[in-house]
Parts: C-alpha cells; structure tokens; sequence
C-alpha cells in the first residue's frame, strides 16, 4: 500500500517539477514501481485458489497493458488541453483513488497466536 501511494505522491510532485527534481522524482517512480508489482502479484496470488492464478494473473496483466495504452492517450489529451500540471494532477488523484481501493477492499487476515508454533515440534 505504500508504494502505491508513493506513486501518487510522486505524480503530484510532478506538477511542481523543476531541474533537479527530475532525478529524486525518478528514484522515487522506480522505487514505487519496484515494489508494488511484487507486493501486488503476492497479494494475488495469494488470494486466490490455485485453480485461480492462472486466469488472475493474465487478467491482472491484460489490466495493466490496456490501462498503459489507453492513459497515454488520455493523460496527453489532458496535458495538451490543460497543461502538465493537470494531467500529473489527474494521475495522482487516480493513484490516491487506488491506495482508497486497496485499503477498502484488502483481506484482513487474523492472526491466532496460539496457533503459532516451532518448526519441528509437535503442535498441542
């Protein structure tokens, strides 16, 4: 979840970009990126059955490949009739919009203490 708001802090940095920026701006996109498809695949992954995975992940991927190629030509539509400012403004309110999902809709797992035990000692 925190990488997924790193994303949006980084498009709402954007708006004020200057030189100099650019580059922490850049560590901070690959920094998010870095660590929310392997946290996102898990988390997929995990919750669902294994007759699941399968077909989740290739919907998560043709998710993502059709949202790369439709929010280019929907962010440059913004940027071109409003401005950079607007269209970085848009992709941070859609990321915040993703970090609301996540939270909203994210499994609560509880953990149960005492069903914790050693490796290799019988459970009670």
């Amino acid at each position: 979840m925190a990488s997924l708001a790193l994303y949006a802090v980084v498009a709402f940095a954007m708006r004020a970009l200057r030189p100099g920026l650019l580059e922490v701006l850049g560590a901070g996109l690959g920094l998010a990126h870095g660590f929310f498809f392997p946290a996102y695949s898990a988390l997929l992954i995990e919750n669902a059955g294994p007759e699941e995975r399968g077909k989740l992940m290739a919907l998560s991927n043709a998710a993502f490949n059709t949202g790369l190629a439709l929010s280019g030509v929907v962010v440059g539509g913004i940027a071109e009739r409003s401005g950079y400012p607007a269209a970085y403004l848009v992709v941070g309110l859609a990321a915040s919009a993703g970090v609301g999902l996540l939270v909203a809709t994210a499994p609560r797992k509880r953990v149960d203490p005492g069903a914790a035990r050693v490796a290799g000692q019988p459970s009670q």
